[in-house]
């Protein structure tokens, strides 16, 4: 025992001494190298080397984890951000805390889109995992500054069987990704994304005869964006300068393009060899990053790379300024003051200032405040949806825009009001207003042949009033021979004229139209009982007649809708109200019943009888015996049977009355077959039975 001590004491002292030398090796790094990763959701043991990137010159990790983690997040929703690529390797550690992730059929998956299958199929397909290598960079920056609750990444496919990216492709993901989707229906998540990460590249000199070579729809997509998501794309690597060759998306307006800078020496750096360079926008680190690469890490180059640091940069713009535009955001990065800059070929080239971006007051200069808004304008997202039929009815959605749109106060945009208004007859009426920001659904809720939508906005009192945009929906004549009055209940499949509908008098009859689904709501409806008016309205809020008869015997319901009388009447016999009264009174005798034998138990419950298992027997002198002779017999039975001898003096007393009684009564002499005494004794102990006799031995 003592030898084992001695062993453990020399352990112990040599894990010490271990822990305080690596103690100090690791101390030595951090001082030379702030920006180690600390989150341990991400990867650990890599150098100085291996994250020069983040250090305090360059992509200054540690001095933006420090701003975050004193930053209020009241005032902030969900962030997200658009990865436009290959797909992604969902199930990579780096994405377990930074994607959307949703329940279908009780299966996790995350949230995203495949813009060439139109459907939820996100797999990386590169065999480099060109997608899953750019969104680890941005989940890798997301958790390091611990705002992955405000922050997640939507992954969105656009490449083809070849992995090939086309600007169609693209130009339906960036919709998607813009709200263009159906997430908050199937999932209750309402998903704008306020960054659109687009590390794709194509020379112009490569678009001829290619999807590339027509640019138009994809920049006015972008451009009808412009204002609600900061676009981020990759100048290329094709080490070409943009006045020679300028590349896709990269060089369409309201695109921030992205350079690639590695370290020249410790203390310089350059635009990275294979880096297109000219007149993109902003440079930033691209060369050796280290992110997730199928289920694993690599090291990846090129302005694929760069692309995503000036993508975070964006959302902590994002995360800044929640109410402020995405055009205003582009407008801060592309202007902030940076302590980053590169020379190439007589061109000042600027690096992406991440404390710089987080530490200006950007809402201080003239450019960047806010401006009130002066008009408010609709738009339809299909105008061929403002004319249907009634029986082919789609919703119709609409998008208001503010104006000056890049400068006013994001906070408006939920204050926008929706006016719906009907015409019948030349007479316009306003059916309701709804306050649902930007976005308004037109659906079923709304009925008429001539309606109208328009928004309406309040600025410091007065009222911004939008243009109104008509709605004509063509609905189908009544064929009153095919129209049926019925029971509610069963309005889908009656085909009669009524007669056997049970009813009785006071009890409400639900009635209403079968085959008028496609018929305008606003027609005006009377019920008629018997001949007489009874009630009127719209189809629409007179549909279902109640119908409390009054009175027995046969009555007539009939209806009009728009004038025109429905040709099948409905007849009903009406019962008195008897049928009721009935089942009233067999309620009443059940319940009196059940009464009866609750008393009769809970009487039995207090005063059990309880067999003596003693029958006395009869003589023709038993008149003379005396009840107490048969009381005192009895009292003694039970107690040579064990039973309790403590009974009180009135049972004695109560016994031998009734006794009495019954001797008394006896006025015919009994039989000798009858004689004789029959005794049983139940058995507590083994319930046997005991002392009893075969018929006949008691005769003499």
């Amino acid at each position: 025992m003592k030898n084992t001590l001695s062993k453990s004491k020399y352990l112990i002292l040599l894990s010490v001494l271990f822990v305080v030398a690596a103690a100090m090796i690791f101390s030595t790094v951090g001082v030379a190298f702030a920006g180690t990763y600390s989150d341990p959701d991400v990867p650990k043991g890599l150098s100085q080397k291996d994250y020069w990137y983040f250090a305090e010159n360059r992509f200054d990790l540690a001095g933006a984890r420090e701003y975050f983690s004193t930053f209020d997040f009241s005032e902030n929703e969900q962030i997200y951000i658009a990865v436009i690529d290959t797909g992604i390797n969902y199930n990579h550690e780096l994405f377990e805390k930074t994607l959307l992730w949703v329940e279908e059929n009780g299966i996790r998956k995350p949230v995203g889109y495949n813009s060439v299958t139109k459907d939820g199929n996100i797999g990386d397909s590169s065999s480099s995992y060109h997608g899953t290598h750019v969104a680890g960079i941005i989940a890798s920056v997301i958790l390091e500054l611990g705002i992955e609750d405000y922050v997640k990444i939507i992954p969105i496919k656009a490449v083809n069987s070849s992995n090939q990216f086309t600007s169609t492709a693209v130009n339906n993901a960036i919709k998607w990704a813009c709200g263009e989707n159906t997430i908050e229906q199937n999932w209750g998540y309402k998903v704008e994304c306020r960054v659109i990460n687009m590390s794709i590249s194509v020379l112009k000199s490569q678009t001829e005869g290619g999807s590339w070579a027509d640019t138009t729809a994809l920049q006015s997509t972008i451009d009808k964006y412009s204002d609600t998501a900061v676009f981020v794309s990759a100048a290329g690597n094709n080490g070409v300068s943009s006045v020679e060759d300028p590349t896709y998306p990269a060089s369409l307006d309201n695109v921030i393009s992205v350079m690639n800078y590695s370290e020249k020496t410790a203390d310089e750096l350059e635009i990275n060899s294979g880096s297109n360079y000219g007149y993109y926008d902003l440079a930033a680190p691209g060369t050796n990053i280290y992110s997730a690469s199928g289920a694993n890490y690599a090291y990846s180059t090129g302005t694929s790379m760069a692309a995503p640091f000036v993508s975070t940069a964006a959302i902590m713009l994002a995360l800044r300024y929640p109410s402020v535009t995405a055009s205003k955001l582009s407008l801060m990065l592309l202007n902030h003051q940076s302590s980053i800059t590169i020379e190439k070929e007589g061109i000042n080239h600027k690096g992406v200032d991440v404390m710089s971006i987080l530490q200006t007051d950007f809402l201080s200069d003239d450019i960047y405040e806010y401006v009130k808004p002066s008009s408010i304008s609709i738009s339809a997202s299909d105008e061929s949806l403002l004319n249907q039929r009634a029986e082919e009815f789609k919703t119709i959605p609409f998008t208001a825009s503010i104006y000056p749109s890049d400068s006013y106060d994001r906070a408006y945009d939920s204050q926008v009001i929706w006016v719906v208004e009907r015409t019948v007859d030349g007479k316009t009426e306003e059916i309701g207003r709804y306050k649902s920001g930007l976005k308004f659904s037109f659906d079923e809720r709304f009925y008429g042949q001539q309606l109208s939508v328009y928004a309406l906005l309040y600025v410091d009192g007065n009222s911004l009033t939008s243009e109104k945009t008509s709605i004509n929906i063509t609905y189908s004549a009544p064929d009153f021979q095919s129209i049926y009055i019925s029971p509610v209940e069963w309005s889908s499949s009656y085909k009669g004229n009524g007669g056997d509908v049970p009813a009785n008098v006071g009890t409400p009859l639900y009635l209403s139209f079968t085959s008028v689904k496609n018929v305008d709501p606003s027609y005006e409806v009377k019920w008629y009982v018997d001949g007489k008016l009874v009630k009127s309205g719209t189809l629409y809020d007179s549909k279902v007649f109640e119908y409390v008869p009054d009175t027995m015997g046969y009555h007539t319901i009939t209806a009009t809708i728009d004038g025109g009388w429905i040709y099948q009447e409905f007849k009903i016999f009406v019962q008195g109200p008897f049928a009721i009264g009935y089942v009233l009174a067999i309620l009443a005798v059940a319940a009196f019943v059940a009464f009866m034998t609750v008393t009769l138990l809970a009487e039995l419950k207090n005063n059990p009888f309880t067999p003596k298992a003693k029958r006395i027997k009869k003589s023709e002198n038993k008149q003379s015996l005396t009840s107490e002779t048969v009381i005192d017999e009895v009292y003694s039975a039970d107690n040579a049977e064990g039973e309790s001898s403590d009974e009180s003096d009135s049972e004695r007393e109560n016994a031998a009355e009734e006794l009495n009684a019954e001797i008394a009564t006896e006025s015919e002499p009994v039989s000798e077959g009858e004689q004789g005494v029959e005794e049983t004794k139940d058995d507590a102990a083994d319930g046997s039975v005991q002392g009893g006799e075969k018929d006949g031995q008691d005769k003499e």
